[in-house]
């Protein structure tokens, strides 16, 4: 077989590969499964005092005009230059309700949890 013919087949495998979605692993394998660890993270620690003051503060500050039905403060490691990430695995936030607040559910919420009846959007804070 001619190197080619050889490429060719080798080019057309790769885009049918690519037209079904997926990603051949091998040419990058060394990079995705290195012989030794490569961190990111560095070790960090969130104190509930500091955590709690900021939720309360948001929960002040940050209406429902400004996004506040969500009211989530996410655990950012210093090493993963802002990505919302406590850890390379791990996502951690801290979520802030008022006495008496009510939020909508998402698509993640629980159907055994749904919003009780008597939360509308105007005694939402």
């Amino acid at each position: 077989m001619s190197q080619t013919s050889e490429q060719t087949r080798l080019d057309q495998f790769y885009a049918d590969v690519a037209g079904y979605d997926l990603k051949p692993l091998w040419p990058i394998a060394q990079e995705l499964m290195p012989p030794q660890p490569r961190p990111r993270t560095v070790p960090w620690l969130w104190r509930w005092k500091t955590l709690r003051e900021l939720a309360e503060r948001s929960g002040e500050l940050i209406t429902i005009d400004r996004g506040g039905d969500r009211r989530v403060l996410s655990l950012a490691n210093p090493g993963l230059d802002g990505a919302p990430y406590a850890t390379s695995t791990l996502w951690g936030a801290v979520q802030y309700l008022r006495s008496a607040s009510c939020s909508r559910a998402t698509a993640s919420t629980p159907p055994w949890t749904a919003t009780p009846a008597t939360c509308t959007p105007a005694t939402w804070s």
